[in-house]
């Protein structure tokens, strides 16, 4: 991996410039994007300015309070998944599975209105397959 492509910061440093200096940034503001010159160095500029730069772009980011609190409801929300499956469980236990139940309903109601209308094996091949 010798060949590895790596950042270059100066160029990250340059371009950055360019927006702020588009978007109408303050000085400080670029003064901070000239401190960029690693990895760590971005990640703290980032840090330091992300919701600067999304009030910039009219972004709506996140707070922290609103992060925990949708972690939190997704929690809430998969502790009720599993309360539904344990009871979904339980009626399966209690009354077992039918898989063709409204198949099954269909055929009944079928076989009622036209028990009369067809001789007996009739009936069975067009329960068992239809109009085929």
């Amino acid at each position: 991996m010798e060949n590895e492509i790596k950042p270059n910061y100066d160029i990250i440093k340059e371009q950055f410039i360019l927006i702020a200096k588009e978007f109408k940034a303050c000085e400080s503001f670029i003064q901070d994007i000239t401190q960029i010159s690693d990895k760590n160095s971005f990640k703290r500029f980032f840090q330091r300015r992300i919701l600067d730069i999304g009030e910039r772009l009219h972004c709506d980011l996140a707070d922290e309070n609103e992060v925990s609190d949708l972690k939190d409801e997704i929690d809430d929300l998969e502790y009720k998944i599993c309360e539904l499956e344990d009871e979904l469980d339980d009626y399966k236990t209690k009354f077992g599975v039918n898989k063709n139940w409204l198949s099954e309903d269909y055929k009944i109601r079928w076989f009622l209105e036209n028990k009369d209308k067809y001789n007996e094996w009739e009936l069975k091949d067009l329960l068992e397959n239809g109009k085929n």
